[in-house]
Formats: C-alpha cells, structure tokens, sequence
C-alpha cells in the first residue's frame, strides 16, 4: 500500500484489450480480454500475462474454448488464462470456441511484447557513500535509468530507506526528492540522528526492477534549544524552562545551565529540562545548553526583567511613612503596589496633572508643589502599570488611581513666653504658637550643654535640680524646630 504523504510512483495504467469474433449464431460472439500496458501504441506485457475470455450472450452451459500461441497447436483453455515464463519479444494469443465443432475461421487474437528487462543506467548521486548531512530531511538526487525502443519504458523513481519508501519526486520523471516540505513540522518523520542507508528503486511500466546498491550516510541534527521564563517576582523560586527543545534521536537530551550570565554553566539537571532560582529585581541573562545523546549541543539565551515583589500590605501609597504633616515639598512615597506591577505613574493633585512614569521601588523620591500653601492638604495621585492583561499571570487594574495627601507645615513654632518657675521642683512653663501642626516635643541642653532627649510637649515641665538659667528647642509635628531659646527664673 502507497503511503498517503508522498505522492505514488507513476505506472502507465493497464488496459484491458477486447477484441469479438462473429461465431455460430446459436454461440454468440467470442470475448479475448488481457491485462496490458499501452506505450506508444504497443501493448507490452512482463514475463507473465494474463486474459480472459467469454461469449455474449451467455450460454447454458458454457462453451469450451481452445487457445493457441504465436501460431502454435490449439489446446483446450479455460475462461481464465494465465502465460507464465514468456519469452522477450512478441507474441500472439488467440481463442475460439471449441463447442459448435465448427472451427472459426478468424478467431480473435491480441499481439503484445513482453518486456523482461528493467530500466538501465539508474545511479545515485547524492548523499553519497558515508557522507554527513545536517537534516533530517535530505535531499536524494538520482540519474535516471532508460530503456531503448521495443520496450515499455521506464516509469518514476523513488528513494527507499532504511527498506522502507521515503520519498518519490513531486514532478513526474524527476530525479531528485524528499519529504516534502509541509510535512517538515513533524520530526516523527524525518531520520533521526545516526547511520542510514538508502537505494533508488525504479522500475518500468510493466514492473521490472532497476535497484541501485545500499549507500551508507550519517544524519548529524544538533537540538534546537528553547528557552521560556514566566514573569516573575524578586526573591521568588522561579522555573527556567527548556523542555520545548527538540533533538533528533530517541534519547532524552540532557541540560546544562548559566544562571547568573557569566558564560559558566554552572548548574547541571540531567534529562530534567527545568531548573529553579530566585533572581533580584532587574534585568538578567539565563543560558542553557541542550546535549544530545551522540554528544551535539545547542546554547540558547534569554533575557528577562524580574519585578521586584510588593510590600506586605494593602495596595496604595503614603506619604513621609504615613505622616499627617511635612516641612518641606520634598517628600517620600511608599508605594505598596500591586504584584507584577513595573511601573507607576505619579501627578500631584494640583490640578496641573503632570505625570512622571518610574519604576515601582519601595521608597520614591517626589516633590510636592512648591507654591502649595501651609495648612492645605496636598494630594498625590499614583497609578500602578504593568504589562496587558492577558499576558499577567494575576492581572490588576490598571486604570484605578490611588490617592495620599499631606498637610504643609513649613514654620517653625513660635515661642511667646518661657520662664522657670517655682522652687522644688523648678518647672519650665512655655506659651508656644503653632496653627499648622502643633508643638509636638521639647527638649531641655544638660549641665554640660548637650541636647537632652525629646520630650512630649506641655506647656509646664518639672525639672530636676534648682537651674536658674534652662536653654531649650521646641519641635512641631511636621519636623520644624525652633532655635535654640533661654529660659530664667
């Protein structure tokens, strides 16, 4: 049976010869059919031919027929008639009916040529003998065989490997093939890696057979190597995945891997095409080498950014560390931002809306309005981006904006009134006027003139000792600190 890949060698097609002779009246007229091919107008036959032979209308019983060859005795035949062991050259059948007891005169009769010998001068050329291809599907090239005048003629060629059909020509009488080139996406069937061999068959229309000798050649595919990262975030086990890579043989490939980009492949995971590692949030280079059973490799690279994995919390940003109150436009975001999130695009809520795009980090240098003033809330508005949709491994939404504001405080407090008063112990009562924020802390210089540490601030303070003089400074909830100030008794 042909396989339904490659086109089928083409044979001329046999043909069936009828030929009727005019017989008794109560017989009918006598059918000689026989299985031939037709070349050039010359039927032709192979060492062996077949015929068969009727009467219509049919009778009751059958007629007995009698045949002879190439002019020989007449002999009893049967409906079916088979000539084995012709001789080359032409011959000649014919039959009639042997019941009527009266001979025909003109029997009907088929002349053909039987053809013994098959097509000549059918070489290989190419692969030749013992040489190196780089595919699995090569390409056979051939000369083709021929025959003389007074034979049927040579059909197509075809290539066998193995003993097995591989490949006949997409054009009639070509001499040259391969498996074509739509079936080339299935490895299955191509020749895997190693020793081969291949011959040429042809033959001619009526069958004989021209074969060419074995030829050995060695099929040398190295892999094809694939590399695949899924996105990923920092200092998470992620799986480097290479077992998309092809080899062209039985075996399982083994694996070998550069996981740090320095050219050194450092990591080995035998047959198992996956490797693990957590990498920084950054760009990185990955390698892996693909080895095959006969020893071939194949390197392949990637490059990747790894995203630097989210703050615990929920998903929004601050300002100054969730702080009420700033002394200055110059602020810290912390943004804690949605995973596999890359970027964030951050406005002020001024009304301007300009817009700076960077990098999700956990702290974000950003300046407030400069010409804000104190004692208003001041908002910034962020939004957090990353790659489409359907390509997110947990999509967020990317459209909603998040918001954080802050209350300008940029004055120092301002202290009406200190003095000590009473005796044992000696307080410092101090009448500070803050509107932004508010005094927040106070702290008191030591004997030996250092700052003391911050207290929480009220408005009369217990001191230890009798001091007659007292130096301090005053600090607001937004950070502002008043100058160093004296206090007497």
């Amino acid at each position: 049976m042909s396989d339904p890949r490659f086109p089928s060698v083409l044979h001329a097609p046999l043909v069936v010869i009828t030929l009727l002779a005019a017989c008794a009246p109560a017989l009918g007229d006598v059918t000689l059919s026989g299985r031939l091919v037709d070349s050039g107008g010359v039927r032709y036959s192979g060492e062996r031919a077949d015929f068969a032979i009727s009467v219509s209308p049919p009778s009751t019983p059958p007629p007995a027929f009698e045949c002879r060859i190439d002019g020989g005795s007449w002999a009893p035949c049967a409906t079916t008639l088979t000539l084995p062991g012709l001789a080359r050259g032409p011959h000649t059948l014919e039959a009639r009916s042997a019941t009527s007891g009266v001979p025909d005169p003109s029997p009907p009769s088929i002349a053909w040529v039987a053809d013994l010998d098959p097509p000549r001068g059918l070489a290989a050329v190419a692969p030749s003998s013992g040489s190196v291809v780089d595919t699995a599907f090569p390409q056979f090239t051939w000369v083709g065989g021929s025959e003389p005048a007074g034979e049927s003629g040579a059909a197509t060629a075809s290539v066998e490997v193995d003993g097995a059909l591989h490949c006949t020509p997409e054009v009639p009488g070509g001499t040259s093939c391969a498996v074509p080139a739509r079936f080339r996406p299935y490895p299955d069937l191509g020749l895997r890696n190693g020793i081969h061999t291949y011959r040429v068959v042809q033959a001619d229309l009526v069958g004989n057979r021209s074969v060419t000798a074995d030829l050995p050649f060695r099929v040398e595919v190295p892999p094809a190597a694939r590399l695949h990262v899924p996105a990923h975030l920092s200092g998470r086990s992620t799986l480097l995945d290479a077992r998309a890579s092809v080899v062209n043989s039985a075996a399982e490939p083994t694996f070998a891997w550069d996981l740090d980009g320095n050219g050194t492949f450092e990591t080995r995971t035998g047959t198992n095409g996956v490797a693990a590692r957590a990498f920084r949030a950054g760009r990185h280079i990955a390698r892996v080498r693909v080895t095959d059973d006969a020893g071939l490799t194949a390197t392949v690279s990637a490059s990747f950014t790894t995203l630097p994995s989210p703050p615990r919390g929920r998903v929004g940003v601050t300002i100054n560390g969730g702080s009420f109150f700033a002394r200055s436009t110059h602020v810290a975001l912390t943004p804690v931002w949605p995973a596999f999130a890359a970027a964030m695009a951050v406005a002020n809520g001024d009304g301007a809306r300009v817009t700076r795009r960077l990098p999700v980090r956990r702290s974000v240098a950003w300046r407030l309005d400069p010409a804000a003033p104190d004692g208003v809330p001041q908002t910034v508005l962020v939004r957090f981006t990353g790659a489409p949709a359907e390509l997110q491994p947990a999509p967020f939404d990317q459209a909603r904006v998040h918001r954080a504001s802050i209350v300008l405080d940029r004055a120092a407090p301002l202290v009406i009134a200190a003095t000590l008063t009473g005796s044992r112990p000696v307080a410092l009562k101090t009448t500070v006027l803050d509107t932004v924020s508010g005094a927040a802390a106070v702290r008191i210089a030591s004997a030996r003139g250092g700052p003391g540490p911050w207290r929480r601030y009220r408005p009369s303070i217990a001191l230890r000792g009798t001091p007659g003089v007292v130096r301090f400074q005053v600090r607001d909830r937004a950070g502002n600190l008043t100058r160093w100030l004296t206090a007497r008794g």
